[in-house]
């Protein structure tokens, strides 16, 4: 969520895969804490001169828009009365903090301490938030990861962070960020920009590294480049106008990451001798027409000299490096002599060599590192994995890392280096530590909250009315705006049901699946269109949850100002009359009067397939059903009681769907390697359907009803690329919601995904957990109490003093 990126379901907004119909949607995202190392620094002096400086943060009234000149930061926290004593903490601000009030929903100052304690059911994946697309993952890598940008969760608009303010060219091709001085990583060490430079050209930009978010930040394409200007200024240049470019850098995928921990595993900058060797070799190799053109005597000389510096690898030999490295730029430089500088390639030919005789430079260094094999490719894609000491995961969250007690919790506290603070001074986050507990399923979180075990529950639609049980709803309620706020006086509980939340729950088919006939079956648009009308989409809202959801329809999520409200696109009310009727048509009957439904010749060969070429049962139409698994995650209660219902309905139907729940995190795995038949899950959601384009657009790396739509796209599929791309480059939002309002109507037309139900936002907090009114359903489906966890206090002496012991 790529950000976007699946629901546990699919990186802030890349979609992820989610496996919570809640909050817990992932596509494409899980927690990791950082060092145990404090600096004990009294900052009160500090707190109170950052509190009086002005910041030159930079926001937009229009939150898909960019952002221009230097405006003032927060001008509602440096209006805020700042009278009271600011609250010492141990730890150490940058000399330009970020300064949060009511904008952000930190409408009360508050004090410092204690623990705040979040459930779920689905334990991390990974800590590595580059590579996680579900959510199981990015929840929690998230809290201790921050970008340039990111979005607010009180009005979703793109904000400063890191960056404290930016410009955009008039051509809106370059893009200057200007970071906060005094930066730290929460280990300590300096942020810059050269770690920025290093995030984008080396990690994300970086083709041996699985990167989530990149797909949401490419430009037709292709990388934007990015250069350091001194250590506080970063430019970015897009090679095309890029509207979403903000979008982008607020994903959790595109957080900056600390050069001096990751920079190691990385293939890329650690060839070792080895790689050098191949670097050079493929230079060869990759342009040999033109250098024998040149001159075959120059090429064949460098063709002997790689061959001397084999021997020399195999050996392990330093004293001769030296002279095969002589040999090697000798090569090089005979055919750089033997070039015409007439030639139409000559500065590409040139600009190869260059690259090579710099690599075959760094030989000596390597050998005397002992770095003959350097890091192998994908090393990084295996950093941070759930072994991780607490050290290696560095951030610059408002948390960092310290341990992760397997399938039971993870443990974090507070970053001494975060870089907010409230209009009094004091750095946030106020608490000390934020716990992760999991549990097995939806009922044993939501009784973890009843006991006071959790301080958070984010509540499926059905946990309403017990979270009523014991308030008056005329006296104990009330409604704000678009919520209902109420209050359990007996429990000490404050609840509050909201509108739709961002996330959208699905059931798709592999179109790529490896059995041809079921290949040919999930491929026809009709048979996906006859299943969508067998989905009794009210009976699901009804029975599944008590009446508070919403049909869906759309790819867009119903909150974004870019869903098309008036649902121009395709709807299948539920029919089983037409669904029997459109898969008669087809030739998908019930030849044997079974109760299963069989894929007959006819089928086959209006589809493509040779039926000659079948053998076994699937030669003989009577044997040839139509039967397939059909799996979702364990756990989510909610889910599995759709894909029951589901499974039912198309029984009725004569469709044989095997239905299994399975590990959330197994089914992601399956998911992206295209090894399922059908599966339902969820995604994330986001403000701009342009985050989503690690999904929709078919190089994707969410693209999983059609991975091989890479290489051979379907004609609508073309389409919707370049809606992305006509989308992406425009700033006018009437046109941009245009371009929106057909991929919508695309995709209702042609079904990759069949889309169920959209839940409404329930949640439950304790009554002394301060600042806790602003609670609602977050975009990319993060829970409320997790996205306000830097602002939150507990207005409770005896909660600021309980803390998790040191020690499992």
């Amino acid at each position: 969520m790529k950000h976007s990126v699946l629901v546990v379901a699919l990186m802030l907004m890349a979609f992820v895969l989610v496996s919570c119909d809640n909050s817990s949607n992932t596509s494409n995202n899980n927690d990791n804490n950082t060092a145990n190392q404090t600096q004990n620094n009294d900052t009160d002096s500090q707190a109170n001169t950052n509190d009086n400086q002005t910041s030159t943060d930079t926001t937009s009234t229009d939150d898909n828009q960019t952002s221009s000149n230097n405006d003032s930061e927060n001008d509602t926290a440096n209006s805020t009365d700042t009278t009271t004593t600011t609250v010492a903490r141990d730890g150490e601000l940058p000399a330009e903090p970020l300064v949060v009030g009511d904008e952000a929903g930190l409408t009360t100052a508050g004090v410092p301490g204690g623990k705040l304690v979040h459930v779920t059911f689905t334990g991390p994946k990974s800590f590595n938030n580059v590579v996680t697309q579900e959510t199981s993952s990015s929840f929690i890598t998230r809290m201790w990861n921050r970008g340039l940008v990111e979005v607010n969760p009180t009005d979703f608009s793109v904000v400063p962070a890191l960056a404290k303010s930016w410009e955009q060219s008039d051509d809106k091709l370059e893009w200057t960020f200007h970071l906060r001085e005094g930066l730290k990583f929460s280990d300590g060490h300096p942020l810059t920009a050269e770690d920025v430079v290093f995030t984008f050209n080396d990690v994300l930009f970086n083709d041996g590294v699985h990167a989530a978010a990149e797909d949401n930040l490419l430009v037709n394409g292709e990388p934007f480049q990015v250069e350091a200007i001194d250590d506080l200024t970063v430019k970015i240049t897009t090679p095309a106008p890029f509207r979403p470019l903000l979008r982008g850098l607020a994903l959790y995928g595109a957080s900056i990451l600390p050069k001096h921990v990751v920079a190691d595993s990385l293939a890329k900058l650690n060839p070792g001798v080895s790689g050098v060797l191949g670097f050079v070799q493929d230079t060869l190799d990759n342009n040999m027409e033109d250098f024998n053109a040149a001159s075959e005597d120059a090429t064949t000389l460098l063709g002997q000299a790689l061959g001397k510096l084999q021997e020399v690898i195999d050996a392990k030999n330093g004293q001769l490096l030296v002279a095969a490295q002589m040999g090697v730029q000798l090569g090089l430089g005979s055919i750089m002599e033997a070039l015409d500088e007439g030639m139409d390639n000559f500065d590409s030919l040139k600009g190869a060599i260059d690259a090579a005789s710099e690599e075959v430079n760094k030989l000596t260094q390597y050998a005397s590192e002992d770095k003959w094999a350097g890091v192998p490719p994908g090393t990084f894609n295996n950093t941070w994995g759930l072994d991780s000491n607490a050290e290696d995961l560095v951030g610059a969250g408002p948390y960092r890392f310290v341990r992760y007690d397997t399938d039971q919790q993870v443990v974090m506290e507070r970053n001494p280096y975060y870089w907010k603070v409230d209009a009094n001074g004091t750095q946030l986050p106020y608490m000390d530590q934020l716990v992760f507990l999991f549990v097995e399923n939806q009922d044993v979180r939501f009784l973890k909250f009843k006991s006071g075990e959790a301080d958070l529950l984010d509540g499926r639609s059905d946990d309403w009315p017990l979270l009523l049980e014991k308030v008056n709803t005329d006296s104990d309620c009330q409604q704000i705006g678009d919520k209902i706020h109420c209050q359990d006086h007996e429990n000490n509980w404050d609840m509050v049901r909201g509108g739709p939340r961002w996330a959208t729950t699905y059931t798709v088919f592999n179109l790529d699946a490896p059995d041809p006939v079921l290949r040919a079956v999930f491929r026809n648009n009709t048979f996906r269109k006859a299943v969508a009308y067998s989905y009794d989409k009210q009976s699901m809202i009804d029975n599944i949850y008590s009446g508070l959801a919403l049909a869906q329809w759309s790819p867009v999520a119903i909150p974004s100002p870019y869903f098309d409200g008036s649902e121009s696109f395709e709807t299948y009310a539920f029919d089983m009359e037409q669904a029997d009727q459109m898969l008669n048509e087809i030739g998908i009957t019930d030849t044997d009067d079974d109760g299963v439904r069989n894929i007959t010749d006819r089928f086959l060969q209006e589809n493509g397939i040779d039926v000659s070429s079948l053998s076994g049962e699937q030669s003989d139409e009577d044997t040839r059903e139509l039967s397939f698994a059909f799996n979702t995650n364990a756990g989510n209660q909610q889910r599995e009681r759709m894909s029951s219902l589901i499974a039912s309905d198309l029984k009725r139907m004569g469709i044989d769907a095997n239905y299994k729940p399975k590990d959330f995190n197994a089914l992601v795995t399956d998911l992206l390697g295209s090894k399922y038949e059908m599966i339902l899950i969820g995604f994330t959601g986001d403000v701009d359907p342009s985050t989503s384009s690690n999904i929709w657009t078919t190089p994707g790396s969410l693209h999983m009803w059609k991975y091989s739509s890479k290489d051979d796209p379907e004609e609508w599929e073309v389409r919707v690329d370049e809606l992305y791309r006509l989308a992406s480059a425009e700033f006018d939002e009437d046109l941009v919601k245009e371009y929106f309002r057909e991929f919508q109507q695309l995709v209702s037309e042609n079904l990759p995904l069949i889309y169920t139900v959209n839940e409404q936002f329930v949640y439950a907090s304790s009554t002394k957990l301060m600042n806790n009114e602003h609670f609602q359903a977050i975009n990319a489906a993060l829970p409320a109490g997790v996205a306000f966890s830097e602002i939150v206090w507990w207005d409770d002496e005896v909660r600021r003093n309980e803390v998790v012991a040191a020690t499992p």
